[in-house]
């Protein structure tokens, strides 16, 4: 089974839920470098499970919530006095999306993110093409929240706010 490459951390391959097959557990690396430099961003536990001769993502699966809790955890953990505060928080709204209080952990977004930086802000208003570029008159800046949503959207990360 093609498994792709990972980044951020071990690849863990652990019988996570006690049922006997084995799931991995890895931080999602779409996070990394998505808002702030990779040593300065956080990443939600993504748990990918093999099925039927595939792997899919399990996260959200409720045999791994206490997995998932332990992951929020350690982000919080994690961040310290001179944290990218726009690095810890898009890790931080998907994990605790994950655990479904998306709503909340939005709410906390908005009070705190840093206005000031630019990273991860621009992005294409039209599909790109083939090779993966933008036209540079389609490039677009969005604010954080706005960037952050639409990315979490791309990712899979779905809430109601």
């Amino acid at each position: 089974i093609e498994a792709g490459s990972f980044d951020g951390g071990p690849l863990g391959v652990s019988d996570l839920d006690g049922d006997g097959r084995y799931e991995f557990s890895i931080r999602d690396n779409a996070f990394l470098y998505a808002f702030s430099c990779y040593a300065c961003s956080t990443a939600p536990l993504k748990v990918l499970r093999l099925e039927d001769g595939k792997l899919i993502d399990a996260s959200t699966d409720p045999a791994f919530r206490g997995h998932q809790v332990a992951s929020l955890r350690r982000i919080i953990e994690w961040a310290g006095e001179d944290m990218d505060i726009n690095g810890f928080l898009p890790g931080y709204v998907a994990q605790k999306i994950l655990l479904g209080e998306g709503a909340q952990a939005w709410k906390f977004m908005a009070k705190y993110y840093d206005r000031k930086t630019d990273w991860g802000l621009e992005t294409c208003s039209v599909k790109r093409n083939g090779e993966g570029e933008c036209p540079p008159e389609k490039m677009v800046k969005l604010n954080f929240p706005d960037a952050l949503e639409r990315f979490l959207n791309e990712t899979g990360y779905k809430f109601e706010k």
